[in-house]
């Protein structure tokens, strides 16, 4: 990948979609930095305004976790040049 990425530019992006509490939490774990989103954009019913993921996903139960899925993780990867 690293080759790839000197080749061509150097940056990655990474999305990805999760459909488990089991794997938003390794994709947490994996990626600290990461934003998580909502897969189907939701509305505040006061504001009308679009809801963004705000849980703790490292530290939230898998009941409250559950209901907020699937979810989307975005992260930027840049390559380090030595």
């Amino acid at each position: 990948m690293k080759a790839l990425l000197e080749e061509h530019d150097d940056e990655v992006i990474l999305m990805a979609e999760v459909l488990t509490a089991e794997d938003t939490r390794r994709m947490a774990t994996v990626l600290p930095d990461a934003e998580f989103c909502y897969v189907h954009p939701r509305m505040d019913p006061e504001t009308h305004d679009y809801a963004e993921f705000s849980l703790a996903i490292t530290a939230a139960e898998d009941s409250a976790l559950e209901p907020e899925l699937p979810l989307e993780v975005l992260h930027y990867v840049q390559l380090c040049k030595w």
